[in-house]
């Protein structure tokens, strides 16, 4: 079970991580071997679709994933989380 949703649903949260410096992979299940994929390039949504060129086990898969759904993975700077 994964937690992706439409690409159009996430834009915002996505679009908010950005501005604050921080650096967003999109990430999706590969629909033809089933493993999670991540993005190569960061802060960045390609219509064209997302090619899974590798997988785990250092074996190719070469899908080119042209749905919708996605998650994503943050990484940078984050606001210290304040107890009060």
């Amino acid at each position: 079970m994964t937690d992706d949703r439409p690409i159009a649903e996430m834009l915002p949260e996505i679009e908010r991580h950005v501005e604050l410096g921080r650096t967003v992979y999109l990430k999706w299940t590969c629909p033809a071997c089933g493993e999670r994929a991540i993005a190569n390039d960061p802060n960045r949504y390609c219509t064209q679709g997302y090619l899974h060129e590798e997988k785990k086990d250092g074996s190719p898969c070469g899908f080119l994933y042209r749905g919708d759904l996605f998650g994503y993975l943050v990484l940078g700077p984050m606001i210290p989380f304040s107890f009060q």
